[in-house]
């Protein structure tokens, strides 16, 4: 579903940078768990000289060390920039669908999160682990 919603945020995009625009930024929400929402930031750059679109996914629940980064450079028409794209889209919910996981198997009593770390009931963090794969 997120990978989805992703990729419909990202179509969505090349058509207004194709219309003209140099800039598009959207926030979308998936839900950790209960009630927990987690805003993604996707956002798309004309490269202009190069006609290029530099698409960046950010989340601030996945600010892990290492800093993660999901960047991608799209040549407009370009099937292989498009795979890659992608990839990128695919690697990204995944990692968010993992940690979903880990907390709902190591952390169910959580009660928010913070930028890289959950919080429980009792006031206690947990750094939210980095998932190499």
């Amino acid at each position: 579903m997120l990978y989805s919603q992703i990729k419909n945020c990202i179509d969505d995009m090349v058509e207004e940078i194709q219309a003209g625009k140099e800039e598009c930024k959207k926030i979308i929400t998936f839900n950790l768990i209960k009630d927990q929402n987690v805003p993604t930031t996707i956002q798309a750059k004309l490269l202009y000289p190069l006609d290029q679109i530099k698409f960046t996914i950010f989340c601030p629940f996945l600010l892990v060390d290492p800093i993660v980064d999901f960047v991608e450079i799209y040549q407009l028409g370009s099937e292989e920039d498009y795979f890659r794209l992608l990839k990128l889209i695919s690697k990204f919910s995944t990692m968010v669908d993992m940690i979903k996981t880990w907390v709902i198997k190591e952390a169910p009593d959580m009660i928010r999160w913070g930028e890289g770390v959950i919080f429980d009931k009792n006031g206690r963090t947990t750094k939210i682990p980095y998932m190499v794969f």
